[in-house]
């Protein structure tokens, strides 16, 4: 039998979060003020220390669902407190069962949670330009070539952006998806080069140049990459970054 609570108390949320720090690490950052105002937080609690918990960010439309703990935790959420009508997942692959009986999912893709610890990194030398707002039109122009997902114009002066200019064009960047200084982790994310400008190594020496900036706050770092993206794969490795757990990306609509 499940006990279902929605959660309004930052620290409780952020002990919970805890118990798998690295897969929660955009749960993690929505604690902060201004993300937190659009969460809905559902945890489902069992016997012998069984627990779930799932994050509904209505920031985006369709809003995200990240879920962790127990599938059978997951599947009594669903099915008791929480149920958007339509909802992007971010679910690791054995709560997929759980979802599918409340959600018809499409396709989806299958996803790599990476993380860097700072003993690990290895940065690219190279002078890439930090981004502020006023870049905001620049990087909109490169992003036109592909939006990159969840990207949103707030990001730039809130995160840590850097970019490559050739001939004074933007052409190569690379940011942040989400920044949490005070719970200490941050994920790297909107990187994007100009078709005509890929293979030059740009994409690394832009990530490197984030990723750095981070670890030397002290936070903790992670990135999601799709499983089969090979290339995109290897710069993070050679950055460092490990693969931490598998994923999937899917969006789902209410049975």
């Amino acid at each position: 039998m499940w006990k279902i609570r929605t959660l309004t108390d930052k620290a409780e949320i952020h002990r919970v979060l805890q118990r798998d720090r690295l897969w929660s690490a955009y749960a993690i950052a929505d604690l902060e003020n201004g993300l937190f105002e659009r969460c809905e937080w559902h945890l489902a609690e069992g016997k012998s220390d069984w627990w779930a918990l799932c994050l509904l960010y209505k920031g985006f439309d369709p809003p995200a669902l990240i879920s962790l703990g127990q599938m059978k935790g997951v599947g009594a959420i669903l099915t008791t407190s929480l149920a958007p009508p339509i909802a992007f997942f971010a679910a690791k692959p054995g709560h997929l069962a759980a979802i599918r009986r409340h959600y018809a999912l499409e396709s989806g893709e299958r996803m790599l949670r990476m993380a860097v610890p700072i003993r690990d990194f290895k940065p690219v030398e190279g002078k890439p330009r930090r981004l502020h707002g006023a870049d905001l039109d620049a990087l909109k122009g490169l992003y036109s070539v592909r939006t990159p997902p969840f990207f949103s114009a707030e990001q730039v002066d809130q995160g840590v952006f850097y970019g490559l200019e050739v001939h004074g064009q933007l052409v190569s960047a690379a940011g942040t998806h989400v920044v949490a200084p005070k719970y200490g982790i941050a994920a790297v994310g909107n990187v994007v080069t100009h078709p005509d400008h890929r293979g030059a190594g740009y994409a690394a020496l832009c990530s490197s140049a984030v990723t750095e900036e981070l670890l030397a706050g002290g936070l903790d770092v992670v990135l999601n990459v799709g499983e089969k993206n090979e290339p995109a794969r290897k710069i993070y490795e050679r950055l460092g970054f490990r693969s931490y757990c598998r994923f999937v990306e899917v969006l789902g609509k209410r049975k």
